[in-house]
């Protein structure tokens, strides 16, 4: 008995033990309130220094710390004080966010000399933000906004366009550049009859203007206007501007003839009328064809909103003095437009293609063959890459017709019957490699060194626009020849 008494005592002595060591552990675990969590601290670097005066474009550097977790990003704000003005003016700008530690920033600078108050403020993985954010004081000088001007389409230039655009046509093309005295420009702006403003990066000063930028009626008179911003965000108040003169071609009427020729000895100075009337005769022959002529030797070469009422240009020059404005960059500029703005093209006669072909060398001549001015009319338009020409002595009596035209004789009573001509055409332009889409129509028969089994007329089928290059006066031919000539022209021309 007195054993079983000992044994419950040592037990009962044991289990206090476990239960007051239980308490004890209870109390040395217990928990505690958490460290508070602090906010960052913002430090600016000292350059620039304090209360110094800069441009308006100044960089400004920053670093952030804290203690128990990691800066994440940084606000910044400034205040304009115009020391010019009232501190009334002043003009605050509001927190920026960012995750740089260093900008450069535009500030704005209103007067001739602005007080600049800046502060940053760094922000912790916490969402903490630090409550006395670093400043720095300092001066700015005025900037002067940049000045934009436009190169092209000149003020009142009249240019071709269409509703819809085309590979020839995709829109109108606005050349700009600018200047800005105290800085440089990083964008430019245009807009069309006062619409949107198109921002484009300071690089791109070259912009196409599509039909649908402007404001309707299409034809007709239209502003382009450009303005642009410098590297502390000013914006020029005025920019540059220019009216223009939008043709939408009606091609309302079908054959305008363009007389380039000057009556010279080469054709026996025969009268201007009797040129005039022998063009009309054979593309007015067997067909109902509206006609019109204009003597580029009385009027000038006519402007796009006139060559824009015709289907066709026939554009000839029969004499050896050769064609006047095939060697007038404004003529040829129109003729261009109008190509590529759907009109079709019959050029021929003598020497229309000498601006665009190499000078004789002197003591040595031309090469032969040569190769058409990369870049020209003559090469882009006209579809001429290689070519050569016939003797200064004259060789030409006809041409082999190709395909669908006959062949063709020149009536030698029309021709000068002396040097250098004896009858015939000389300095007859023949193509050798000619460029793609287009076909051979005439070949050259006669004896010649450089020409002979050449193609001395061509035809180009294009999408927008058909060409066809004569490289011979039509004048030259016998009536008959130059009526079924002709007449099998305009009809592979789907006239």
């Amino acid at each position: 008995m007195i054993t079983c008494m000992r044994a419950f005592t040592f037990y009962s002595s044991i289990l206090i033990l476990f239960v007051f060591c239980i308490s004890s552990c209870v109390d040395l675990y217990e928990t505690r309130p958490e460290t508070e969590n602090t906010e960052p601290n913002t430090t600016l670097a000292n350059i620039p220094p304090d209360g110094v005066t800069l441009r308006a474009l100044a960089t400004l550097t920053w670093d952030g710390e804290d203690s128990d977790g990691f800066v994440v990003a940084f606000e910044y704000s400034y205040t304009t004080y115009p020391l010019g003005k009232s501190l009334g003016d002043s003009t605050y700008h509001d927190w920026q966010r960012t995750e740089e530690s260093s900008l450069t920033i535009a500030f704005s600078s209103p007067d001739t000399l602005n007080e600049q108050h800046f502060e940053v403020r760094a922000i912790d993985n916490s969402g903490n933000v630090d409550p006395t954010p670093a400043a720095k004081s300092f001066f700015t000088t005025q900037t002067t906004p940049p000045t934009p001007t436009i190169s092209a389409p000149k003020n009142g230039q009249k240019c071709f366009a269409r509703e819809q655009t085309t590979f020839w046509f995709p829109g109108i093309t606005l050349r700009f550049l600018g200047d800005d005295i105290d800085g440089r420009i990083t964008q430019y702006a245009w807009s069309a009859d006062d619409g949107e403003w198109h921002w484009v990066d300071a690089s791109e000063t070259v912009v196409v203007v599509e039909p649908q930028d402007f404001a309707t009626p299409l034809d007709g008179e239209h502003t382009l206007r450009v303005i642009s911003k410098d590297d502390t965000d000013l914006i020029d108040p005025i920019g540059a501007s220019v009216t223009i003169d939008l043709v939408v071609p009606s091609f309302e009427k079908d054959i305008l003839i363009l007389d380039d020729t000057r009556e010279d000895v080469s054709i026996r100075n025969v009268p201007d009328e009797t040129v005039d009337a022998f063009y009309e005769d054979i593309f007015g022959y067997n067909n109902n064809y509206t006609i019109d002529q204009r003597s580029l030797a009385v009027f000038s070469f006519p402007d796009l909103r006139r060559l824009g009422r015709y289907k066709l240009v026939i554009w000839h020059s029969d004499d050896s003095k050769g064609a006047f404005y095939t060697g007038n960059a404004t003529a040829v500029s129109r003729i261009e437009s109008y190509l590529t703005i759907g009109g079709d093209l019959i050029l021929g006669g003598t020497n229309v293609v000498t601006p665009w072909i190499p000078v004789p060398i002197p003591n040595f001549g031309r090469p032969h063959p040569f190769e058409f001015t990369p870049g020209s009319f003559a090469v882009d338009f006209l579809h001429l890459i290689i070519g050569d020409l016939s003797a200064i002595e004259g060789t030409f009596t006809g041409a082999t017709g190709v395909g669908e035209f006959s062949d063709v004789e020149i009536d030698p009573t029309k021709m000068n019957p002396d040097f250098p001509h004896y009858g015939k055409v000389q300095l007859v332009p023949v193509v050798l490699q000619k460029g793609g889409f287009t076909k051979d129509i005439l070949i050259f028969k006669d004896p010649d060194p450089y020409a002979t089994g050449h193609p001395c007329a061509i035809r180009y089928y294009g999408d927008v626009y058909d060409m066809a290059f004569i490289g011979f006066p039509l004048w030259a031919l016998k009536h008959e020849d130059a009526r079924r000539f002709a007449s099998e022209l305009l009809r592979n021309m789907g006239y």
